[in-house]
């Protein structure tokens, strides 16, 4: 995903990691300001009885990522979530 420019004046850059043999989905939201980078991590892991499904995955893991940033810019990352566009048939 892109980065994202913040009204603060920072910049987020999302990176996505995902294991479907351990049925984990990581996100890596690396905020970019006026001192060193800040990496805030987010994960979630399917149970044994779940489907592994990616969409879920990356919603889950980057709401437990975004959860330490102020209303405002957890909004702009998500607008730009949703907003972002397709690489292929089965990206959501």
């Amino acid at each position: 995903m892109k980065s994202i420019d913040l009204g603060s004046g920072d910049r987020v850059h999302i990176t996505w990691v995902y294991n479907p043999k351990k049925r984990i989905t990581v996100a890596v939201l690396t905020l970019y300001g006026n001192g060193m980078p800040l990496e805030m991590i987010g994960s979630s892991k399917a149970a044994r009885t779940d489907e592994w499904d990616k969409a879920t995955g990356r919603k889950l893991a980057l709401t437990r990522a975004v959860a330490g940033l102020p209303k405002e810019d957890r909004r702009q990352v998500w607008e730009a979530y949703f907003n972002r566009s397709p690489k292929g048939p089965r990206y959501l």
